[in-house]
């Protein structure tokens, strides 16, 4: 397996400077991935989509708190906490209404509360 490299920039290309490219490498590509999966584990993902526990009528709303009339599958997945295939299925068996169809399908928010109200 070729050895991984890192490239840095190095200089003030604002300047007009030519910048200098270094090449680092990387002794050990384990521990890169034990320090992703460490800044996962210490919440970073939570940080990423929000920390939003299931539930939670944020998903549901606009900047301002007025509820959307329909989202895009990922929003629908975030707020019950569940996988595309769980709500593909929830969509096929009818209990929850979709608006649109192929890839502007989105789900109505309406029927979202219905099958799981918000939680306070």
């Amino acid at each position: 397996m070729p050895k991984r490299t890192e490239l840095t920039v190095r200089g003030n290309v604002d300047d007009g400077d030519t910048p200098e490219i270094a090449k680092t490498g990387i002794s050990d590509p384990g521990a890169a991935a034990s320090e992703a999966v460490s800044r996962m584990e210490s919440g970073a993902l939570e940080d990423l989509i929000g920390g939003v526990p299931t539930g939670n009528g944020r998903i549901l709303r606009d900047p301002r708190g007025n509820l959307y009339e329909s989202v895009p599958f990922r929003r629908a997945q975030l707020y019950l906490d569940c996988g595309l295939r769980q709500i593909q299925k929830l969509v096929k068996d009818g209990v929850l209404d979709h608006v649109g169809t192929g890839h502007k399908k989105r789900i109505k928010v309406s029927s979202l509360l219905k099958y799981l109200p918000e939680s306070k």
